[in-house]
């Protein structure tokens, strides 16, 4: 299923992150807290910014990362075909 535990962990982290303010935590989350200070638009708003945060992140990683190891298989066969 997960080709790496890398990619175990970004899907972790993101579903963390979806379900934080709706999963009952208990001692870590007050859900009268949250819903005295704030509606639950706001609640999802809040939720969705931090979920396209880390997709950004997560995206900037892997094109980093695919452009990058590009890169090195360009610059290692370059000079192969050059000589």
């Amino acid at each position: 299923m997960f080709s790496s535990i890398r990619e175990m962990l970004r899907v972790g982290v993101y579903l963390y992150i979806t379900m934080y303010d709706f999963d009952p935590l208990e001692v870590f989350n007050d859900h009268k807290a949250i819903a005295s200070v704030g509606s639950f638009n706001e609640t999802i708003v809040t939720t969705l910014i931090g979920v396209v945060q880390v997709l950004l992140i997560l995206g900037g990683m892997f094109l980093f990362n695919l452009f990058f190891s590009t890169y090195i298989r360009i610059k290692q066969w370059l000079p192969q075909k050059l000589e």
